[in-house]
């Protein structure tokens, strides 16, 4: 008994090899990619951003007063004052017990108020050279819980 010949036997096995061929490649490819990614992202690691304050190289001397109110719910805060006083001036009341309750930015703000009674810490701080830096005394307000 002799074997026929089949033609589209042939022919679909011609296409497993070609799309087989094809699929390796892709596949190499996206390999190459991956390291050559990985090898870029070493060679440039990501950069924090930086502030005008980080480039003078000027030693950080920013300082700033607060008061507490008569009114035991307010902190007000003065100038900042130093040669070189940082940026981002940002206030910081915490609970007692050292949790972070609320920073926002003290900006243009000279008076800050929690917006609930209770005892809370109070203080000012700065960014410069990466890096935030307390530059106020903390002060505890103790205002009376509403009604």
């Amino acid at each position: 008994m002799t074997e026929q010949h089949n033609p589209d036997k042939k022919s679909r096995n011609g296409f497993g090899i070609i799309m087989f061929g094809l699929g390796a490649g892709f596949g190499i490819l996206a390999t190459l990619a991956c390291i050559a990614v990985i090898f870029v992202l070493g060679i440039f690691p990501a950069r924090s951003v930086t502030t005008q304050d980080d480039t003078t190289g000027a030693a950080f001397d920013g300082w700033v007063k607060l008061e507490l109110g008569e009114d035991g719910c307010h902190a007000f805060r003065g100038e900042v004052e130093g040669s070189n006083p940082g940026s981002s001036l940002t206030w910081v009341i915490k609970d007692l017990e050292g949790y972070t309750l609320l920073e926002r930015n003290a900006r243009g703000e000279y008076d800050t108020k929690f917006f609930r009674g209770g005892q809370y810490q109070v203080y000012l701080k700065a960014w410069h050279n990466g890096q935030y830096h307390q530059i106020s005394e903390e002060i505890v307000v103790d205002c009376p819980q509403g009604p």
